[in-house]
Order: structure tokens, then sequence, then C-alpha cells
């Protein structure tokens, strides 16, 4: 993460001494250990300046003496906090707040505890599978096919009409930041975004707003890396990103990439927000970003043959989106974890040539 601690400065609340530092992407929260007021704070992920903490863990019952070092398990939900005024480790949920009682302790004279200072975990994680799975949407019927980890049962149980005959445009995105992918349409002939939050057959659209001019190719993303993902366009004619943080205003116009390039838009550096970037037909390669600014190229990956369609999304779960292509003439995903080589080679039942790829966590 860009910011730091010294960021959030003490005036609101008393700050005595930041330790053990953990941000926890799927809460979007910071937990700072406040050793010498024996409590625990926890901010938002993106507080900055004269912040309050959205919640405290403190008083009697959560046996806080000392707090010195936290650690996030993502895995089971839980904080672990050591504590060197009573030679403790104390466990809470993660959700945890006031004056909480720990899930458990470990204190004793048989711990051999003695002003715990550090602490580590080993947890044991699922075999790691495609964090982002596969699908595509057929323009000719308006349908989203969505496809689960195993690339041949379809999550929703069956196709999922949605948007106009051929005159849509599919996206899909986090729209309401619930760590799932939910569909959309960007409709050009009138510039607007169609969006749902659920990824089943009948429901009707949640979220509607217009952005761009005519000419325009939707982007979406976490522009700001607080979680939801919201709208932009790509307007070839001046090679130029304009992306919204709010689905009304445009926040950031970016110019980037040359005629005849097609945006792509990810995560390339793991920082948690959605950054721009191009894929060049004429010479099959990726031109990124790592800010949402005007700059260089930031990463450069010849990938694909003539006639790919780019894709792009983290592959094998460790929280990077790299490179992929959708060969048309072949109806084959050809997709990389390293920006290289190619990791792996899907084919996708009953899609064929004429329709579009997507890439989400269903």
């Amino acid at each position: 993460m860009s910011r730091r601690v010294s960021a959030i400065r003490s005036v609101a609340f008393g700050l005595f001494l930041l330790i053990g530092m953990r941000a926890v992407r799927a809460q979007e929260e910071l937990f700072v250990a406040n050793t010498a007021a024996n409590s625990i704070l926890v901010y938002g992920r993106l507080a900055t300046g004269d912040s309050a903490p959205i919640r405290t863990i403190s008083g009697p019952a959560t046996g806080l003496n000392g707090p010195s070092t936290l650690v996030v398990d993502k895995v089971h939900g839980e904080l672990l906090v050591t504590n060197q005024g009573n030679n403790s480790v104390t466990v809470y949920s993660l959700t945890a707040g006031g004056n909480a009682a720990p899930i458990r302790t470990i204190s004793g004279p048989a711990t051999g505890l003695d002003g715990p200072q550090f602490l580590a975990l080993t947890t044991s994680l699922p075999t790691p599978t495609f964090l982002s799975n596969l699908g595509f949407y057929r323009p000719s019927t308006s349908t989203f096919y969505l496809y689960d980890e195993n690339h041949f049962n379809l999550v929703s149980g069956g196709p999922i009409p949605f948007g106009g005959f051929n005159i849509d445009l599919p996206v899909v995105g986090d729209w309401n930041a619930d760590g799932d992918t939910t569909i959309g349409v960007y409709r050009p002939s009138i510039n607007a975004f169609y969006l749902r939050n659920t990824n089943s057959v009948g429901d009707p659209v949640d979220i509607a707003f217009n952005l761009g001019a005519p000419g325009d190719l939707p982007v979406v993303g976490d522009w700001n890396g607080n979680g939801t993902t919201t709208g932009g366009v790509y307007r070839p004619s001046n090679n130029t990103f304009y992306l919204s943080n709010d689905n009304s205003s445009v926040a950031v116009v970016i110019p980037f990439g040359a005629p005849g390039d097609l945006p792509v838009v990810g995560d390339w550096d793991g920082n948690l927000s959605t950054t721009i970037g191009v894929y060049r037909p004429s010479t099959n390669t990726f031109y990124l970003r790592n800010s949402n600014s005007v700059g260089p190229v930031d990463i450069t990956v010849p990938f694909g043959a003539p006639g790919d369609l780019p894709v792009v999304g983290d592959w094998d779960g460790n929280g990077t989106t790299t490179v992929g292509v959708y060969r048309p003439s072949k109806n084959t995903f050809y997709l990389s974890n390293d920006n290289s080589s190619v990791s792996a080679r899907i084919v996708l039942p009953s899609m064929t040539s004429t329709d579009l790829p997507l890439v989400g966590h269903w």
C-alpha cells in the first residue's frame, strides 16, 4: 500500500504506539495495535488524515494488555494479538468491536510466554484454482454464459438473458462490493450502462447511468481501491480513458494508447486498485500502466496471435492480474500466469467464434 501510517494523525483520538498494522481486503479494513491504551483500532482501508476509527476493541473483557503485534487469519476470520503486559496471545473475530471477549486465549506458566513481541501464523489454504473464472456473452441472443472453476458447469444453472439483441456490449463487475462479479451491459446507442447485482434470470436492472460519447468502448474497474466496480469509457477517436468513481462524473482523464488499440484494465501490481492498459492487435502486445495517470508504459507483454481478443484476470489467485487471449478461430482461451508463457488452454462448452469472452469471480 502506498498510504503510510503517519498519514493518520493523532489529533482526534490519540495514537500511542502503532505496531503490527494489517489490512484486510475482504473487509476493506485496517487494524492497528494501540499498545499504551490497551486497545485495537479499526479504520477503513482507505483512511487518511484525521480519521476516527470505525470501531475499537477495548475494555476489561478483551484481555488486551500491552498489545504489540497483530496477525490477520483471513481463512478462519480471526485476528490474533500478542500482549506483552500479561504474557498472552488473544484471538478475536475479525468483526469484533467494543468490550469483546476473545474467542480463546493462550496464557499461563506452561506456555513459556514472556513478553511476546512477534507473531507468525501458518494455515492450510485450499489448492489454488482460477480466482478469475471464464464465460462469454452471445450478442445474437443477448445472453450471458458464466462458468465455474471447472469451466464446464454454468454457475447460474443456465444461460442468463440480459440486454438488447445485437446492440449491447457486455460488462461484468462487483457493482455492490459483495465480492462477487455480476453482469451488465453498455448500450452504445445512448451511452448507457445497465447493471445487475445478481447473476440470476429475470432480475431487473439495479444500476443505470449514462457515461461517454458515441463511439466509446466501455471499461469497468475499481479505480480508487474502495472495493466497488464503477464505470468508464475508452475513446478510440483520441485514445483516451475517462474513468468515474461514482458512476456519474468523470474523475480521471488519461490519454493512453494508439489508433487501433483495444482497452484492457486490471490490477497489474496487486495493490487492490484497477489501472489502465491497451492491447495492440497489430503487434499482439499488451501495454499496461500501474497508475491511473498520464505517463509511460510500466509493463509490456507480447502475447497472442493475429485475430485474438484480449482477456485479463487473476488466473492463479495470487492477487495480480495477468494477460491472456481468446482465439475465435479455435474457440480457445490462452491464459498466462507470468505475462510470458501460456499457463492454460481452455475451451468453454458451446462457445462460438462470434461470442464475446468474459472474465470474473462469479
